[in-house]
């Protein structure tokens, strides 16, 4: 079975019920800010956490909760 690629695993729908989810991730850098904007930009509610506290700071600006 063909895995899906990286923007397709990543994808939600604009037609899902985001604002009921609630979703934590761990790690800002590279791959998971990206990420944390994506859902943020399709509404969920988003708590992020960084090692390096400062990286995840802008996440806040966006809606995100850093903890």
């Amino acid at each position: 079975m063909p895995r899906p690629d990286f923007a397709t695993a990543l994808a939600v729908p604009d037609a899902m019920e985001v604002q009921e989810m609630r979703i934590a991730l761990l790690g800002t850098g590279l791959m998971g800010r990206p990420m944390a904007e994506r859902l943020l930009d399709r509404g969920v509610e988003l708590t992020v956490w960084n090692r390096a506290r400062a990286l995840a700071e802008p996440l806040a600006a966006r809606g995100a909760t850093v903890v």
